[in-house]
């Protein structure tokens, strides 16, 4: 299989995008695009807590809710890091912020901004979220 174009030029395939954020003025986010290991990973990582965030989900007591909005929490955890590349425009306590620090002491506003549109972008249906 040729790696060349019809044209005879080689496809560039970036494997992040890059957003501006509507949050936080002035502020340019990057996420990585979903590939096949990305998803994979990802799905490792989520597998067992939406199983538990649904048998919790589906309880009455308020501790179950609770329980369930925490995982789901730590859901979104998974999503961030597996897809957050970098921030522009934004400093943490005057650094440059990795995921983790971004999603520790970040705007929250804009995580929860970049977080949406990772879930967006690494769209997993209901079925492999499960799997």
């Amino acid at each position: 299989m040729s790696s060349m174009s019809p044209s005879g030029e080689n496809l560039n395939y970036l494997s992040i995008e890059e957003h501006d954020s509507t949050a936080c003025a002035g502020v340019k986010y990057t996420i990585r695009r979903v590939s096949a290991r990305r998803r994979l990973e990802l799905v490792r990582s989520i597998r067992e807590l939406v199983r538990e965030s649904e048998y919790r989900e589906a309880g009455k007591a308020a501790l179950d809710k609770l329980e369930s909005a925490m995982l789901s929490r730590g859901i979104s955890n998974a999503y961030f890091v597996n897809g957050f590349d970098s921030v522009q425009g934004l400093l943490i306590d005057g650094e440059i912020p990795s995921a983790e620090s971004m999603w520790a002491k970040g705007p929250e506003a804009l995580v929860e901004e970049i977080t949406k549109r990772i879930r967006e972008s690494w769209h997993l249906n209901d079925e492999a979220r499960k799997n």
